[in-house]
Order: structure tokens, then C-alpha cells, then sequence
């Protein structure tokens, strides 16, 4: 699990920022060395989740406005909302994916006027069809 953070840079979040990029890399460099062993590297880049933590950190009202105003979707993500992704990596409808960062963010970086990081252009906003194939394995990367 890495973060959105991994894309961008922000004010006061150098070293968060600096490991997520970092785990991108990691998960890029993995991705082409252990596909030849049918072995899928990915990671996922989950926005703002409920979690304790964060509710430490997001625990003003005005603070869990901002939040909430940069998320289109409106709600912070739910814990299951990753797991999600992750058990779709993990799934026969990812067996053709590797070396992905798959963002979790309920579309903040998909529009500029709303996005964490103002400025940001919307290359990252995809959209994919998930066609089931056949079961591979996965490398699972969770840093601390």
C-alpha cells in the first residue's frame, strides 16, 4: 500500500512524499523483473481513509471540510475501498496488470479546480474494462 502521494509533491510532506515516490519506483523496477516469473507488482494509492490515524490528523470540522472539498465523491475512503483494490490486483481481472499504482481517491486528481494540488493536469485519470483471464500470483509490498 503506498499513497497518491506518490505522485505529487506537497508542502510540509517531504519525506512522505520522497518513500511514496520511492515505492512507486520499487513497484515500476519489480514489475519488469519478476514478470518473466508470472510474478505482478503493483501497489495502491489510497486518498484520505477513516481510519484512527487520520482522524488525528483531520480533526477539526474545519479541517474534515477541506478534505471532504477536494474529494468528488465526497467521503474519505473506506478501508474497504483499498482492500477492494488490492483484492482486484490480486484477481484473475488484473492478470495482465503489473508494475501499476492503482489510485484509490474517489477522483481528486481527476479534475484540477478540486484537486489536493492545484495546477495538476488530469493525465493520471483513466479508464479501463476489467476482462476476468486466469489466476496469477501477486507480490504483496505494505511499508510501514
Amino acid at each position: 500500500i503506498s499513497s497518491q502521494m506518490g505522485h505529487v509533491g506537497s508542502p510540509n510532506r517531504t519525506v512522505y512524499c520522497m518513500t511514496k515516490h520511492a515505492l512507486e519506483g520499487l513497484t515500476k523496477a519489480m514489475g519488469v523483473e519478476l514478470a518473466p516469473h508470472k510474478i505482478r507488482v503493483n501497489s495502491v494509492g489510497p486518498t484520505f481513509t477513516d481510519t484512527p490515524l487520520v482522524r488525528r490528523v483531520v480533526n477539526t470540522p474545519e479541517k474534515q471540510a477541506f478534505v471532504m472539498s477536494k474529494i468528488p465523491m465526497g467521503q474519505m475512503a473506506q478501508l474497504e475501498d483499498i482492500m477492494a483494490a488490492a483484492i482486484f490486483l490480486a484477481s484473475p481481472a488484473a492478470a495482465m496488470i503489473t508494475g501499476t499504482h492503482l489510485i484509490v481517491d474517489g477522483g481528486a486528481f481527476c479534475d484540477d479546480a478540486i484537486s489536493f494540488f492545484p495546477g495538476r493536469k488530469n493525465r493520471d485519470c483513466v479508464v479501463a474494462a476489467f476482462i476476468p483471464k486466469r489466476s496469477v500470483g501477486l507480490l504483496s509490498m505494505n511499508p510501514i
